[in-house]
């Protein structure tokens, strides 16, 4: 089917449900986010689940060739760190989480713009995503402000330790920086941050999440690095998917390659400088591996399977008759919520009002993004 055609359904598909979600998503913040978290942030699972139902529903399906350990224990919190080559692969990593029972839990770490875009920013704020600055100093309060209250609520914060897309610039950047601080310098990954990763395990010393190093990779990627003029596209490793590519309605990859490990909470926090440098030379070995064998070709033996798409038509449907509900209670809500607020005092209904709009809006000077 032509793209001119595919478009135009895609994009009325995904902005549609996103309209009627974020409607959802209101009613149940109005309704419950003040009074019972727990019960909140089940029923924003349900929401986020079907939401990326809706997605996969709009864009190429493809197998997902897995070995190693990835995140599957959905009463454990976890963080998840991740190579960064190219705009889809926060996509590819949602499927994993879905695909294993956790579409809900999944909490990604973006940069702040993306909060500020109407109805889509403000549905991922509603979901708790954490929104980031790049911002080192003025951010660190934020985060550990976000990962502290999810508290023991079983969530998989996805973080991308690089920052950014690798491109030549960021690269030539990542080995400037890396010679002068005397750590390694790779050659199809960017050189990991690590003060993400501290405040996260900092933050969530309580609970010790579990984490996960995963690796990923496409098929045709053969170690091509773009210029930041080339955006997300490539002129060698064209089979290399953009979102652009696959909301225009382009062939997407038939698999997506990932590995993972399973780190315990203890080897990592207090080192994490060691570890992430650890873990990306060994990622830049996997990725030089894959350009040669299509695969990665090493860990075949440990625990290789592959994991087929799926489509939750049922889970959409229940979805659609839960907002059109929602939407009809809503009158209903509005009435009975304002009553509440103003029993909680002018000071915490006004708190509560202002939580919301950070969470829409974003944070003032104080709470900024990493």
């Amino acid at each position: 089917m032509s793209s001119l055609v595919v478009l135009p359904l895609v994009v009325f598909w995904l902005v549609g449900n996103m309209v009627l979600f974020f409607a959802y998503q209101v009613v149940i913040f109005l309704a419950f986010w003040p009074w019972n978290l727990p019960l909140y942030r089940t029923l924003m699972g349900q929401v986020q689940t079907a939401w990326v139902d809706v997605i996969a529903v709009a864009l190429p399906p493809a197998d997902l060739v897995i070995t190693g350990q990835l995140p599957t224990d959905l009463t454990k919190p976890a963080i998840v760190l991740c190579n960064h080559q190219i705009d889809t692969d926060w996509w590819f990593l949602w499927e994993l989480a879905r695909r294993h029972g956790g579409g809900g839990r999944l909490k990604i770490c973006l940069k702040h713009e993306l909060k500020l875009v109407p109805v889509f920013g403000w549905g991922l704020s509603l979901f708790e995503f954490l929104f980031v600055r790049r911002n080192l100093d003025a951010d660190r309060m934020h985060v550990a402000e976000h990962m502290a209250s999810l508290g023991t609520f079983p969530f998989w914060m996805l973080l991308f330790p690089e920052g950014t897309t690798i491109t030549t610039e960021a690269m030539a950047k990542s080995h400037r920086f890396a010679k002068a601080a005397g750590r390694p310098t790779l050659a199809h990954t960017l050189l990991p941050r690590t003060a993400g990763l501290e405040t996260m395990l900092a933050a969530t010393a309580a609970v010790q999440p579990d984490v996960y190093d995963l690796t990923m990779a496409y098929p045709g990627y053969g170690g091509e690095v773009p210029t930041n003029a080339m955006g997300y596209s490539r002129t060698k490793d064209v089979a290399v998917p953009s979102m652009a590519a696959l909301i225009f309605g382009r062939r997407g990859p038939t698999t997506v390659h990932m590995h993972g490990c399973k780190v315990a909470y203890a080897d990592v926090a207090g080192r994490e400088q060691q570890f992430l440098d650890h873990a990306w030379a060994e990622k830049d070995g996997l990725m030089e591996e894959f350009i040669h064998h299509q695969c990665f070709h090493s860990k075949q033996e440990q625990n290789r399977r592959v994991v087929r798409p799926v489509t939750s038509w049922w889970g959409i449907l229940c979805l659609w008759w839960s907002a059109l509900l929602a939407f009809l209670a809503l009158p209903v809500v509005l009435v009975v919520a304002i009553p509440r607020f103003a029993l909680l005092g002018v000071s915490t209904a006004t708190s509560v009002a202002w939580q919301w709009t950070r969470r829409l809006f974003g944070g003032t000077s104080k709470s900024k993004s990493i």
